[in-house]
């Protein structure tokens, strides 16, 4: 089962990005479009030759992407309205507003409407009297003391569409030369001017800023020695590479004076690694965590569902009757609410319930089985072992062998898990999706020596 969940999410993922997202080369950031791309088919990049499998592309990485900055084409990537022109002994970057808000406006307003709405609803209720507040009858005191509660939350909602808007309509515009480096945001009418002296910049590079939808959302950052310049979190992907290379070719010009000789666009690609001949047999590390996690999920299952059946009782439909008109429907309202409440809890805890069952079940079906990547002078032979008994096996040719890599597939216990791929001419080949980090590094190298 967990195989298939992980298939159905890639699947997904690729359609997603298929179809208008896009995929992002994990080196230089930079954005391509291709139709109808499957899992495991390999993607290579026409700007910096970087290749490998479209979910390695696909898939948002925890840190952005680590090219030198003569990896970056010096051209703007293709539809950027960011514009570069000299000034006052220097470069100035003008970077337009960018229309968007990262769905701040949206959570924001949904969130204000909501306080507006209840805060109207409970000074109705203080000043005609009727129903209750906090359980106790309904009176002007009441209900001044109800909003005054609710300010931090009004707040919460004011916040939200400040940074929102702003996030949308601001323009920045970013200059470098005479020995400093300014950024100046405009909005309102108004601008805002930060800067550093060049000799105390310390880092340009992507940074975390937040997260959306648990996949972290990078911007800009230029760090000095006393203060930071953070913008850029709205950018695409390869606008942001494509600044941050310029900022660092810009601020530290020594260090990059060997410039690109390939015009910008060209196809490069990686020639395959050199294969040789010698035959080995690698034990590969098994995915873990299926056994505790198969725990946790049994037990946490077990205890929410048992408070959704036991404790969790609706109780909001035994008022209505004795309510009327307006109040008695929103009595039936809440009542409502209230039971499909319990059914929402019974359900996300027999997900969890059955999550577990299946990574208890995965944890025994793979007890006494190793997984060894065999080679011999023509062929890699995938090979799963029960006893010393082979129980399945994949082959492949030797000569198609272009690299093994591992790419985070996420964290456990603070610590980054990977999945191990192999690349086989135009298509990879998944090896272990959930491996600890130093475990899966320590098997790539392994691997990379023994194809030799």
């Amino acid at each position: 089962m967990r195989n298939r969940l992980i298939s159905f999410l890639e699947n997904a993922a690729l359609k997603k990005a298929s179809s208008g997202k896009g995929f992002i080369c994990p080196r230089c950031g930079i954005g391509t479009q291709a139709r109808g791309v499957v899992s495991g088919q390999v993607l290579t990049c026409q700007f910096c030759g970087y290749f490998g499998s479209a979910l390695e592309w696909v898939m948002k990485p925890d840190s952005p992407p680590s090219a030198r900055p003569e990896d970056i084409p010096t051209t703007p990537p293709p539809g950027t309205r960011i514009t570069l022109e000299p000034k006052m002994g220097g470069m100035v970057w003008k970077i337009p507003a960018s229309g968007k808000s990262g769905g701040l406006l949206l959570v924001g307003w949904i969130w204000t409407l909501l306080c507006l709405t209840m805060g109207v609803i409970v000074l109705w209720l203080g000043i005609t009297g009727t129903g209750s507040i906090n359980d106790q009858p309904a009176t002007v005191d009441r209900a001044l003391g109800m909003e005054l509660m609710m300010i931090p939350f009004h707040l919460i909602g004011i916040v939200m569409l400040y940074f929102g808007y702003r996030t949308k309509f601001a323009s920045h515009q970013l200059a470098v030369g005479r020995g400093r480096i300014a950024l100046t945001r405009r909005w309102l009418g108004r601008a805002k001017e930060k800067s550093m002296v060049i000799s105390e910049v310390q880092t340009i590079q992507q940074v975390e800023f937040y997260s959306k939808n648990y996949q972290p959302v990078h911007g800009i950052e230029i760090k000095g020695a006393r203060k930071k310049l953070r913008f850029g979190s709205s950018l695409t992907e390869a606008e942001k590479a494509w600044l941050v290379a310029q900022f660092q070719r810009s601020v530290w010009p020594d260090r990059f004076k060997k410039e690109e000789t390939k015009s910008p666009g060209l196809v490069v690609t990686e020639e395959p690694a050199v294969v040789g001949s010698q035959p080995f047999s690698i034990l590969i590390p098994k995915s873990s965590g299926a056994l505790g996690i198969g725990i946790m999920l049994l037990m946490m299952g077990l205890l929410f569902l048992g408070v959704g059946l036991f404790v969790i009782r609706p109780h909001g439909m035994g008022h209505a009757h004795s309510s009327e008109g307006f109040f008695r429907i929103l009595d039936l309202m809440f009542g409502l609410l209230d039971s499909g409440f319990q059914v929402i809890w019974c359900l996300i805890s027999t997900i969890m319930l059955v999550a577990g069952i299946a990574c208890l079940r995965s944890h025994r079906r793979n007890v006494g089985v190793e997984q060894r990547l065999v080679g011999s002078p023509n062929s890699i032979s995938l090979k799963r072992f029960r006893h010393g008994t082979v129980i399945e096996e994949k082959t492949f040719e030797r000569r198609l062998f272009r690299d093994i890599r591992a790419t985070v597939s996420g964290s456990a216990n603070g610590k980054p898990m990977k999945r191990i791929e192999m690349i086989l001419g135009d298509r990879s080949e998944t090896i272990a999706n959930w491996v600890a980090g130093e475990k899966a590094d320590a098997l790539v190298e392994e691997v990379r020596q023994a194809m030799r």
